[in-house]
């Protein structure tokens, strides 16, 4: 067992075959290279886990399993990053969503579909990958939207509000 220090979620002791290589840091984290999967404190059951980097105690990202939100979600992992990962079937692999929920407004909690973490259980090591050419985006809702709006996401609103907007290196 190691000793994870959280500012998040306390002092956790977490097995050591659980502690998840990154293969390449996530973005703007370049000092976090090793993670575990933690809890969120709650009296009750929830989806939500901590990506807790056993470096770092101030980096700790709030995650999900897409596949709870999002039954259809298909992901199509490129070749090099299956490789890198050393994934030799599909059941070697899990994915994390990151989370992000807007400041006073948690009613409009989004995850990342674009960028899942990609974590190869059997080796323990772990990246976030872009799925270049998808269809999903940064920023799909958890909850149903209060407005009653068929969109799934804050960006395709967002799209829909400005159709002249081009994203960068368009």
């Amino acid at each position: 067992m190691i000793r994870v220090e959280s500012e998040r979620a306390g002092t956790v002791e977490v097995p050591e075959t659980d502690v998840l290589e990154m293969s390449a840091p996530i973005p703007g984290f370049p000092a976090a290279r090793k993670y575990c999967v933690i809890p969120t404190r709650t009296d009750e059951p929830t989806p939500f886990v901590w990506l807790q980097s056993v470096d770092e105690p101030k980096v700790a990202f709030i995650a999900v399993n897409p596949f709870d939100f999002f039954p259809d979600y298909d992901v199509e992992l490129p070749r090099p990053d299956q490789e890198e990962l050393d994934i030799q079937a599909a059941e070697d692999v899990s994915l994390l969503a990151l989370v992000s929920i807007p400041p006073g407004r948690p009613q409009d909690i989004t995850a990342n579909l674009v960028a899942p973490v990609v974590i190869n259980t059997r080796a323990n090591r772990a990246r976030q990958v872009i799925l270049y050419d998808s269809e999903y985006g940064t920023k799909h809702r958890l909850l149903p939207d209060p407005a009653g709006s068929e969109a799934d996401s804050v960006a395709e609103k967002e799209a829909q509000a400005a159709p002249n907007a081009k994203a960068v290196g368009d």
